[in-house]
């Protein structure tokens, strides 16, 4: 494969075509949540009142923690195998809507559910806020036109990581100032944004398919 210059400048322009841009705002719903997931969840796993009482209360947190944030590691796989068996969009459709349903849920049950339940769904949390992450990178390899691949994945991960800069001073900033309740709720905006990304993408993928038959006829 023949190589050439990184061009940011077309990677700007590759933003002009749908299947880029779509991939760019599940990309951008998917760092609006990760990032502030990784690095919040200790913290609320230690404001549960089960966790706080113990005398190894930031210990016993970081441990829990590590497990919910490992777990991932797991959910990448399947998210890349769901991704070459039912295409990306699908697959990071998945993985948003079950990313910040957890958020969701997390929000509505905080502090009152039981501490197993709530490193349960932070586990499940932690498996999928990370198994859509590789789908982005790859529409957009598979859809920025020739040429442009290198510009177009350098826009994208700016994007993504000006998006999380900004959850990572929000969240802190909305737990001292209300409550976990309303961070998590607002993390939960990033998956929404990306999951209506994916399903316009994923539509968009459909009604290709049959053109593309058509042309083959």
């Amino acid at each position: 494969m023949a190589r050439g210059p990184v061009s940011l400048g077309a990677g700007f322009r590759a933003l002009a075509r749908r299947d880029v841009l779509l991939a760019d705002l599940g990309y951008v719903g998917h760092m609006w949540e990760l990032y502030a997931m990784w690095a919040g969840v200790g913290a609320f796993l230690l404001a549960l009142p089960q966790v706080a009482a113990r005398p190894d209360a930031a210990a016993y947190a970081g441990v829990l923690a590590s497990a919910c944030i490992g777990v991932g590691a797991l959910g990448c796989l399947l998210g890349g195998v769901l991704g070459d068996r039912w295409g990306r969009p699908r697959a990071a459709l998945l993985s948003l809507v079950c990313s910040g349903g957890a958020a969701l849920v997390l929000a509505a049950s905080y502090p009152v559910a039981p501490l197993g339940v709530v490193v349960g769904l932070c586990a499940f949390w932690g498996f999928w806020v990370i198994a859509d992450s590789a789908q982005f990178s790859a529409m957009v390899t598979e859809s920025a036109p020739p040429g442009s691949v290198g510009g177009a994945l350098s826009v994208q991960l700016a994007l993504g990581y000006a998006t999380t800069t900004l959850t990572l001073w929000l969240v802190p900033a909305l737990v001292d100032a209300v409550s976990w309740r309303l961070a998590l709720v607002v993390l939960a905006l990033g998956p929404a944004v990306g999951a209506a990304a994916m399903v316009a993408a994923e539509r968009g993928r459909g009604s290709a398919q049959p053109s593309a038959a058509t042309a083959a006829s």
